[in-house]
């Protein structure tokens, strides 16, 4: 509801409805950038959490084909990004100058990349993986 209240005061906030998961991709993928700015300077979560966890919402927009704005302080996924070259890694300074630092990309070729890596990334090809680790931890 507090989103709500925001959204019909605030020009630049837009609260959307929920999208299932079956049309999320495509509902996604109608913008250009999607958005992970979590930074431990503003958070009360775990050291290691924001280190080494990954973000459902992260292969979400990987999925849709568009790129991430993704805070460095979630170094897992910050390596995912860089790795897979699946978007942008930025520092909470950057955000001042998050319009200057978007322009210099070549969105083309990111987006080229992002879509040529994330078969890579698919939970497609990783459930096998963890089907064999699941059965290896249970024979132990």
């Amino acid at each position: 509801m507090e989103y709500e209240k925001i959204a019909e005061n605030n020009y630049y906030f837009h609260f959307h409805k929920p999208v299932s998961q079956e049309n999320l991709a495509n509902e996604i993928n109608k913008y250009h950038f999607g958005l992970i700015p979590f930074f431990i300077k503003d958070t009360q979560i775990s050291s290691e959490k924001i280190k080494y966890a990954t973000s459902l919402k992260l292969f979400n927009y990987i999925e849709a084909g568009v790129p991430v704005i993704l805070s460095k302080d979630l170094i897992y996924q910050s390596w995912i990004v860089e790795r897979y070259h699946a978007g942008i890694v930025i520092s909470p300074d950057d955000l001042l100058n998050i319009k200057k630092i978007v322009t210099t990309v070549d969105y083309k070729i990111i987006t080229e990349n992002l879509i040529k890596n994330r078969q890579e990334l698919s939970l497609k090809k990783h459930i096998p993986r963890l089907i064999k680790f699941y059965k290896q931890i249970a024979q132990e």
